[in-house]
């Protein structure tokens, strides 16, 4: 067993540069399972601390049969897995499944990333994790992310050997595995299939149509990068996020046009325009006519019932 119990300085084998370059500090502990036990339980490979700089990068190759699991507390790393990249931010868990080539490092533009990191093997930590892989679902947010640090820390911290060191690291893993499905199930991440996914964008959209909102605002809600989501979004809608938006915006727009009195510039701001100009513009373009025609239209037919 390899147990470094003290921070220490972590050399790149593979530095970015020509030369050796330090990635930052680590504690990191490695665990030999009884044979015996592997087969029915979840049990941790190796599992540890990290607090890296711009020089961290690690790449595995499909070999790997691991199970990765990473607690973000500060800074912001960068996890690739195939063609899409997720960024990492503080209070969120990210997962690398096993024999998937994927490549992980600090953010350039945050300079540091501190997390910790699991290397899990086991049926049921399989399964579990599954269910997000199935759907490309490699990142979700956590509210209590002292509590999975917690766990981490115990198994790092874990002074048994043998069949007790094994029995104790699968309960806390045990214990982990139900912090991360309460997280996915209690903020709807855990989607069944692709019309989830866009029930999920279009939710977002419908609730927050009054607020600005970018294309990367609605990719990091769903944690998928921008490019992904704008491609799976149009893919199964015939619309990108921002066309869907445009008009869930201008069909709100109309109905405070036919429905209220309210003012062209008010109309305006209630559905998300910080412009009228660029409202009227954006209408007109859409309608064919501008919002003060359309409103007129309205009262006319209304007049004639």
């Amino acid at each position: 067993m390899t147990d470094y119990e003290t921070p220490r300085k972590l050399i790149l084998t593979k530095p970015r540069s020509s030369e050796t370059a330090e990635m930052g500090m680590t504690r990191e502990r490695c665990f030999d399972t009884p044979s015996v036990l592997k087969s029915i339980l979840d049990y941790v490979a190796c599992t540890g601390w990290h607090r890296c700089s711009t020089a961290y990068i690690i790449e595995h190759s499909e070999s790997n049969p691991d199970n990765i699991v990473f607690v973000t507390h500060g800074g912001c790393g960068i996890l690739e897995i195939g063609s899409v990249e997720y960024r990492l931010t503080a209070d969120t868990i990210a997962v690398v499944p096993a024999h998937t080539a994927a490549k992980y490092y600090t953010d350039p533009e945050s300079g540091e990333w501190e997390f910790r990191w699991m290397h899990v093997r086991g049926v049921n930590v399989t399964n579990i994790l599954s269910v997000l892989y199935r759907n490309n679902i490699y990142v979700i947010p956590i509210d209590r992310a002292s509590l999975f640090a917690a766990i981490y820390e115990e198994i790092l911290m874990n002074r048994f050997s043998g069949n007790e060191m094994a029995l104790f690291n699968s309960r806390k893993i045990s214990e982990l595995l139900h912090l991360f499905v309460e997280a996915t199930v209690s903020k709807g991440i855990i989607l069944a299939d692709n019309n989830d996914f866009v029930k999920t964008v279009v939710h977002y959209i419908e609730g927050n149509y009054m607020n600005p909102m970018t294309s990367e605002d609605i990719a990091r809600y769903v944690y998928l990068s921008k490019e992904y989501t704008i491609r799976t979004f149009k893919r199964l809608t015939g619309y990108s996020p921002h066309a869907y938006l445009k008009k869930y915006r201008l069909m709100k727009a109309c109905d405070y046009l036919s429905d209220t009195s309210l003012s062209i510039k008010d109309i305006a701001g209630r559905v998300g325009y910080r412009s009228e100009s660029n409202f009227i513009a954006e209408f007109k373009g859409e309608k064919g006519v501008t919002p003060s025609r359309f409103r007129k239209s309205k009262y006319n037919f209304n007049d004639k019932q």
